[in-house]
């Protein structure tokens, strides 16, 4: 992982400052070479801490952040968030962990930033980010059969899922997934793109739309918005759970990690039912729940019990501007996070595109509440959605539309062609906005490499 520090400058900038690198010890040989220069994350994080604090006048953090992988990226088939031990890769086996290539399992990654933060007393309640994660490359994340197969995707799913609980349960303040639209890497939506054209030639091409991992992405989202964890999630044996509580309710996550494995579990009669990662309710009988890789999250009530509230659809994608209608089983209060919701509950969509978005209905009598996720697309088609480009060389980008191009850095023409003029390594934004009477916004950016 590679932490990160902030802190404000005069009130008016941010000051960056990174060390080392994922799931497993930096690359740099330096590292290796120079023992004043720690290559695993927790001790480089403290000796960025104490050399930034040593600073005349320095302006100290505000926030720490780091990236929530579980490995470094050519450990196949990747290891699970509650392990650093692959399923199949000599890298890693349960006889040479923690090593170089995988260091700390991903439910251990905020608490020991957390521990280096309070062995310093000026930065122990600093918060936490994780401002990137996932589980690396695609061809990383599969049962070491096939990147195609249903397992893999099972597999997938349910990586997204714990890690996800990971970060929640374990205080990590913000949590972003790399990379929604990349090619190679955690892809969660796909532009079928030939897949010889990226910068993974050997991996299958995704087709257009949302791949599996994003209706598990939206799923988890709507189990946690507006949840408090309890404890961090815990094992007996092979079994982890958390509980949570919503709307003054506790529920409780459940999966095994035995590798595509299942497990018969007895659960507390207070539960009567559970969800899946599809959103699908199931019965509890016996006091039994047969447990997978993929959580099930266990739920008071039973099939018998009042239809609980609920908003229709429960989930949506949207194009920027758009409406979309939204009801709820009794009457309610709406609110949304970005765009607009009326009182009856029509959403309008704001122009610019957004996997974060969501409507909120809140019950006028009994306070119970209901959130569908919405995910806001842009009608603009930008080509490619992102590059690299060498400095001072030219990319061109096109759209499907007539827009207005703009670049944050480097320089764009009006009709799209971009040169690369700035810093090495900085990733330029691309952004395009419709001429036409509704402004949409889609966006892309460029690498700028040497």
């Amino acid at each position: 992982m590679r932490p990160r520090l902030f802190a404000d400058i005069a009130g008016i900038a941010r000051f960056w400052g990174g060390n080392v690198s994922a799931g497993g010890d930096g690359y740099n040989a330096n590292y290796y070479h120079n023992p004043a220069v720690s290559a695993i994350f927790s001790i480089a994080l403290g000796q960025f801490l104490d050399a930034w604090h040593d600073l005349p006048n320095a302006s100290l953090p505000d926030a720490v952040s780091f990236h929530g992988y579980g490995a470094r990226y050519d450990v196949i088939p990747y290891p699970m968030p509650e392990t650093n031990v692959s399923e199949g890769s000599s890298l890693c086996t349960a006889a040479n962990v923690p090593n170089v290539f995988c260091r700390t399992a991903v439910f251990e990654e905020t608490a020991a930033v957390r521990a280096m933060l309070q062995q310093r007393s000026w930065a122990a309640s600093l918060p936490i980010w994780n401002t990137e994660g996932g589980f690396g490359r695609n061809d990383d994340m599969t049962d070491n059969l096939s990147q195609t197969d249903s397992n893999t995707t099972f597999l997938r799913q349910a990586y997204v899922a714990r890690w996800m609980l990971a970060m929640g349960s374990s205080g990590t303040v913000t949590n972003l997934w790399y990379e929604f639209d990349d090619s190679c890497w955690g892809t969660m939506m796909g532009y079928g793109v030939p897949a010889s054209t990226t910068g993974c030639p050997g991996d299958p091409t995704i087709p257009s739309g949302f791949t599996p991992i994003h209706q598990t992405w939206v799923q988890m989202l709507s189990f946690l918005n507006d949840a408090s964890f309890n404890d961090p999630c815990a094992s007996s044996g092979t079994i982890w759970s958390c509980t949570i509580v919503k709307a003054g309710e506790t529920q409780e996550f459940i999966w095994t990690t035995q590798w595509l494995g299942s497990s018969s579990v007895a659960v507390s009669s207070a539960y009567g039912q559970y969800v899946d990662l599809t959103g699908a309710v199931h019965p509890i009988t016996g006091g039994t729940v047969t447990v997978t890789n993929q959580p099930i999250l266990l739920q008071p009530g039973s099939s018998s019990s009042p239809t609980p509230f609920a908003i229709t659809p429960t989930t949506a994608t949207i194009t920027e501007g758009a409406t979309q209608q939204f009801t709820a089983s009794a009457p309610a209060i709406w609110t949304a996070k970005c765009g607009s919701i009326s009182s009856t509950g029509l959403y309008k969509a704001p122009l610019y595109a957004s996997a974060n978005c969501s409507v909120t209905a809140t019950a006028t009598s009994g306070g119970s509440s209901a959130t569908a996720p919405l995910t806001i697309v842009s009608p603009i088609v930008m080509t490619p959605v992102s590059a690299s480009t060498p400095l001072g060389q030219t990319q061109q980008f096109t759209a499907n539309m007539p827009v207005t191009w703009s670049a944050k850095c480097g320089t764009i023409t009006s009709g799209g062609l971009y040169t690369a003029n700035g810093t090495v390594g900085t990733y330029c934004t691309i952004e395009a906005i419709a001429t036409g009477t509704i402004k949409y916004t889609a966006y892309g950016y460029d690498k700028i490499v040497q």
